[in-house]
């Protein structure tokens, strides 16, 4: 982290994943043990385990993304969220009331959503959501929406418009970052993953994405049993992919915009 720091970077914390002797598996996988007791019942372990980590990096770490891809269904390897869209909305209900009671500054994003494992997931959500009457009151609970896009630019593009759409028809207007993008050398060339990479962050600003991160810098042992190829930004002996000569190009060139339009 110190490191991260000092090259100037922002960190932004992902808060995901319940040991499994914290995991309430009556509720199922990912739901921590009393969630729903009030935020200072030490019983109520992910409002213990918030607060803590939320302190021990405030000044460090200010914005926190509350889990990933909330979405995916329980017949995927790729589940982390085994509860009721209304049990994640208390995960978020409980996570912004004590992140901002810790520190106040911190901003408080949505989960990344991947839209294509359940495209009606986030309407579902938004509808919990606005149902709390105490929601307004308390910002709607976050203060940026997430997405995790991947291949199609134009698709993309449509995806981020989409859901500004969504949370307008709510009454809300909320940034949305992208924080996870890229083309898989499974689907593409290596050229045109770099083409990629350029299109997209150019649509993406244009469809209003406030932020845009790239999924993954580097390459890694693990990739060819995860993702299932490798498709970093440099290889794994750190030789660097024609998407890095174009990551590095947009980064350049559409830095400090302030709007776009296709």
């Amino acid at each position: 982290l110190a490191q991260e720091l000092a090259a100037g970077r922002q960190v932004v914390g992902l808060l995901i994943t319940t040991p499994g002797w914290a995991t309430d598996v009556s509720l199922g996988p990912g739901v921590p043990k009393g969630l729903y007791l009030p935020h200072d019942d030490p019983g109520n372990l992910w409002a213990a385990f918030v607060r803590t980590i939320v302190s021990r990096y405030a000044g460090r770490i200010d914005h926190w993304i509350i889990w990933n891809e909330p979405e995916i269904p329980p017949t995927s390897p790729d589940l982390t969220w085994g509860g009721s869209v209304q049990d994640f909305v208390q995960l978020l209900r409980v996570a912004y009331t004590v992140i901002k009671q810790t520190n106040p500054r911190a901003v408080v994003h949505l989960p990344g959503i991947t839209h294509w494992h359940n495209p009606h997931w986030f309407g579902q959500f938004l509808d919990v959501l606005v149902a709390d009457p105490n929601a307004a009151a308390n910002n709607y609970y976050f203060d940026a929406a997430t997405l995790n896009l991947y291949l199609e630019p134009e698709k993309i593009y449509d995806i981020i418009t989409h859901y500004a759409g969504m949370m307008r028809s709510k009454g809300l207007r909320k940034p949305i970052w992208v924080t996870e993008t890229n083309a898989y050398l499974s689907r593409v060339s290596e050229e045109e993953q770099a083409y990629f990479i350029f299109q997209a962050f150019s649509l993406k600003i244009a469809a209003g994405a406030e932020r845009i991160e790239v999924y993954k810098m580097a390459d890694t042992a693990t990739d060819l049993a995860a993702d299932p190829e490798p498709f970093g930004l440099v290889r794994a002996d750190g030789s660097r992919r024609a998407a890095f000569i174009a990551y590095r190009m947009a980064t350049t060139y559409l830095a400090g915009f302030r709007s776009g339009v296709w």
